[in-house]
């Protein structure tokens, strides 16, 4: 049915915006993923999810315990139409479900063992953990973390901004795998699922004509 329905809805769209969403989809990834634990500042959280789109990141997953995430329009500047986001109520859910899916979790830390991002190895799915802007992140993020990272800083102030330390470190993993031999690409069944999603949300009265289309196929 995804077929058939990405067929009938394409018919909507101009061939360009087709196109497009066809070369965007081949830069897509599900090989990194982030997670932020509690953002305070729904403008910090919402140019993450818009640094995410940027650069490829089909899922962003969001730790909610103590600040639930609203979107900023000015900022998020429709983003929030292209990637998938997740919520979770505790971190050790949220943790526990992204390394099932094989993921290793790599947190943003200033501990004394944290590593150079350099030092990561991606030969595995990875996710990047960010805690919220006073504390960092949490005692059970840190538990269960592969592995812990920092961005070396030589000035006299030893902090970033949430929104510029994701973006730093996104950055540079997707420059590390896009280098690689690794298969960091969706699956065909990925794509044409999310094709029909971006579709969903580019077709006017999409939902409607869906509707429309299913009913005559019973007829």
């Amino acid at each position: 049915m995804t077929i058939e329905l990405i067929e009938y809805l394409s018919q909507f769209i101009t061939s360009q915006r087709l196109n497009r969403i066809a070369e965007i989809l081949s830069t897509r990834t599900r090989y990194l993923t982030v997670v932020l634990e509690n953002i305070y500042h729904s403008y910090n959280a919402s140019a993450v999810l818009r640094t995410c789109e940027c650069f490829g990141i089909q899922d962003l997953y969001f730790i909610e315990s103590l600040h639930k995430f609203k979107p900023a329009r000015g900022i998020v500047l429709g983003a929030a139409n292209w990637i998938n986001t997740h919520s979770y109520q505790d971190s050790f859910s949220c943790l526990q479900a992204l390394k099932t899916q094989g993921y290793q979790i790599v947190a943003t830390s200033l501990r004394p063992d944290s590593k150079l991002i350099e030092e990561i190895d991606i030969t595995q799915k990875t996710a990047l953990c960010f805690g919220n802007e006073e504390s960092g992140i949490g005692e059970a993020i840190h538990q269960l973390a592969d592995h812990q990272i920092y961005i070396p800083m030589y000035g006299f102030t030893q902090s970033l901004n949430i929104s510029v330390s994701t973006g730093l470190t996104i950055y540079a993993f997707i420059k590390k795998i896009h280098q690689s031999s690794i298969a960091w690409q969706l699956t065909d069944e990925e794509k044409n699922k999310i094709t029909l999603e971006w579709l969903m949300n580019s077709v006017p009265n999409s939902e409607l004509l869906v509707t429309k289309f299913k009913s005559s196929l019973l007829k």
